[in-house]
């Protein structure tokens, strides 16, 4: 958002998210109502709140909206559902007639083929970029996979592509046989298929429809229309098309355990109910919650309810932080919690004796092009401000920089002390720069526990997304670049040491809130599993008979 668009108070954050939940919590809400993203109010986070900034647009505006612009909206915002809701269409051609080329079937009864026997545990992830494919080790999940193996445990992963690759194209690729197998999901189901799930969202926007003839106010009524809207689109049908994927996969492998990713998105819930309705069997369903956990993390502190069918039954934690935090939820009760931690410790950072002494500024921002954009932006003009320091621009995996070069103001006329980093290993960029920007990158512990300062440079009037908002020590708050300049000149002419027990207190908090990966936190989740399994056993060791 830019700071031209309507803000979003606490209060009015809180009124919308309690609004969505009372229609997932419907006695007549179904998989086809919890399968649209929209109505899991994520975070705080500027691209989140951009979703429901349109229903206080009227009021904040005084009412000055002409119906004609509103319609205008309306109607573009239409097309652009629609066009996307016909790419599925288009892939589920495209793999039809590309069967010639030797692509494989992706009707959901064919998605294990040549088949997969009997696994002990599915693990669902993504793929954020191709070259990932080439690596033993999964981008979230880690070595994951060989540890189970280690304790005679086989495990099937799935991956979702979030790269900028054709899927069609990484089917064959991705694919990977034996105790530490690996499959791609497809991104379309047969034509067939697709039309079936259209047919499904249209049905549950009329029974939304019903809701709506019931609400009481105009807020309410506001979000169940714009949750009609939202029944129909890519994204709905995309988490239904998942659901069907994943209980196809669990009839046909019959795993134990079931993990994958824990932050409230509306494809996770999907996931866990897929799960449950796949048999009649205890299978025991395992998050992650594998990145910071924002101060308005609303979708991930509570649970949908309906018999906890779209909850896990453990959360993994990145840290003691994070799990203390979640264990504190109203609503999560009933779930078991472990300190699991993140392969990314466990590569094991820059290493330092106190904080860094330097002019060079590691410019992170998140994997989302408008942020990529604001935060680049603002380093650029701190670039022109201080010609003597280096700025590192950095982006996310999942966003080449190239993506948002033309989009920012004056890149190609320098300054000259700009650098895209090029390293594929953070670690490297952190051991060359003394300084970060940031906003709401969870690499910034990361950073501090590498001797780095951090900036957070905050926009005017918005909930705050800083990942270190329970420490005041250390790191800075920045409302513009001469406040930056500033912020940064008076650190700069501190004597050496100066700031040594600020920084440490920081690095405590910072190891503490992503841990290493332990061996130990496995034999915990396995032992958890059995217990909560009673007298079945996690092993199919016996029925394996892996290809």
């Amino acid at each position: 958002m830019s700071r031209d668009d309507p803000i979003i108070t606490e209060a009015q954050f809180n009124e919308v998210a309690r609004a969505c939940d009372r229609i997932l919590r419907h006695p007549r809400a179904g998989i086809e109502w919890m399968a649209i993203p929209w109505l899991h109010v994520l975070s705080q986070h500027p691209i989140h709140l951009a979703w429901y900034a349109g229903l206080f647009t009227h009021q904040q505006a005084g009412g000055s909206k002409t119906p004609w612009r509103s319609s205008l909206q309306e109607g573009k915002a239409l097309a652009t559902r629609m066009a996307k809701l016909g790419r599925s269409f288009v892939r589920a051609g495209a793999c039809r007639i590309g069967r010639g080329k030797g692509y494989p079937r992706i009707a959901a009864g064919n998605l294990l083929t040549p088949p997969i026997a009997t696994v002990d545990v599915v693990i669902l992830s993504w793929l954020v970029h191709v070259d990932h494919l080439e690596s033993r080790e999964d981008f979230y999940f880690g070595n994951l996979q060989s540890m189970l193996e280690k304790r005679g445990l086989s495990s099937l992963l799935l991956l979702r592509n979030q790269s900028h690759s054709p899927t069609i194209r990484l089917l064959k690729r991705a694919r990977r046989d034996g105790p530490c197998s690996r499959m791609m999901l497809p991104d379309a189901n047969a034509f067939r298929e697709e039309l079936t799930l259209l047919s499904r969202c249209v049905r549950a926007r009329g029974r939304l429809g019903c809701l709506l003839r019931k609400s009481s106010t105009p807020l309410e009524r506001k979000v169940i229309r714009r949750a009609r809207r939202e029944q129909v689109s890519e994204e709905a049908v995309g988490n239904l098309r998942l659901h069907d994927q994943i209980r196809e996969i669990c009839r046909q492998t019959n795993p134990s355990m079931v993990m994958g990713m824990y932050e409230g998105h509306a494809s996770e819930r999907c996931a866990w109910h897929a799960v449950r309705s796949s048999s009649s069997d205890q299978r025991i369903c395992v998050g992650y919650q594998h990145t910071t956990l924002r101060r308005h993390a609303y979708a991930a502190k509570r649970s949908i309810g309906k018999d906890r069918q779209y909850d896990p039954d453990i959360i993994l934690t990145l840290g003691d932080a994070t799990r203390r935090t979640l264990m504190a939820c109203k609503g999560l009760e009933g779930i078991d919690f472990i300190t699991f931690g993140t392969h990314r410790r466990g590569r094991g950072g820059p290493k330092e004796n106190g904080p860094k002494s330097g002019s060079t500024f590691l410019v992170l921002p998140e994997g989302i092009p408008s942020e990529c954009i604001y935060l680049f932006d603002f380093a650029l003009e701190c670039a022109r401000r201080l010609p003597q320091s280096r700025f590192i621009f950095r982006t996310h995996p999942v966003l080449p920089f190239e993506r948002i070069q033309g989009k920012l103001r004056g890149y190609g006329e320098g300054p000259a002390n700009v650098e895209i980093s090029r390293h594929r290993d953070i670690d490297d960029d952190f051991a060359r720069s003394s300084n970060l920007l940031y906003r709401g990158s969870s690499a910034v512990f990361y950073a501090v526990l590498g001797g780095l300062k951090p900036f957070y440079v905050s926009k005017a009037h918005e909930m705050d997304i800083d990942p270190l908002h329970e420490i005041s020590r250390w790191r800075e708050h920045v409302h513009s670049v001469d406040d930056l300049v500033d912020k940064y000149k008076s650190h700069q002419s501190k004597a050496p040491g100066q700031s040594l027990g600020d920084w440490q207190r920081v690095r405590d908090y910072c190891q503490n809130y992503a841990l290493p990966p332990k061996e130990g936190a496995v034999d915990v989740l396995l032992q958890m599993v059995e217990k909560r399994m009673g007298a079945q056993k996690i092993s199919r060791r016996g029925r394996r008979g892996h290809r």
